[in-house]
């Protein structure tokens, strides 16, 4: 039986996060998954790139600071635009 290859992807969204590529093989019974998260650096020139991988990406993590309300509001923005 052939296995099958699937990439998962998830965007990170948010303040104070760090601009990187992350892998990791999964395997799943008969199945083998490449989760590929995808870290924007929170950074205003991200904005384009970002809306750009909105609709290719299958999950999101959005990063706010616990003592920074401007950080919480951002977050708010950023899932209005993932919701257009």
């Amino acid at each position: 039986m052939k296995m099958k290859r699937e990439q998962i992807k998830i965007l990170v969204l948010g303040v104070g996060t760090v601009e990187e590529v992350y892998e990791a093989p999964a395997r799943v019974e008969d199945s083998l998954y490449i989760l590929q998260i995808l870290d924007t650096a929170g950074t205003d020139e991200c904005g384009i790139i970002r809306e750009e991988f909105y609709h290719q990406c299958d999950g999101y993590l959005l990063v706010f600071s616990v003592i920074d309300r401007f950080s919480l509001q951002e977050i708010k923005e950023i899932q209005k635009d993932i919701k257009r």
